[in-house]
């Protein structure tokens, strides 16, 4: 019965493998650059803002730890 399942799985696998193969073959390098240049710009934006929390968050530790010095 495992040894069924084993290979009916592995069969799942395969075929999700090579469709996904065959998409991005089917990309061109022009689709591929576009592709990039968003997931890079998406980076930059969340450093961004992840960069402005921690900021924020130092800003207020410090305060807080200046106050109790006083």
């Amino acid at each position: 019965m495992f040894g069924k399942m084993k290979t009916l799985l592995a069969l799942v696998v395969l075929s999700i493998v090579a469709s996904a193969q065959s998409a991005m073959a089917a990309l061109s390098a022009g689709d591929l650059t576009s592709i990039q240049t968003g997931i890079t710009g998406a980076d930059a934006n969340y450093y961004a803002i992840g960069g402005t929390i921690l900021v924020v968050l130092a800003g207020i530790w410090g305060f807080r730890l200046v106050k109790r010095l006083f």
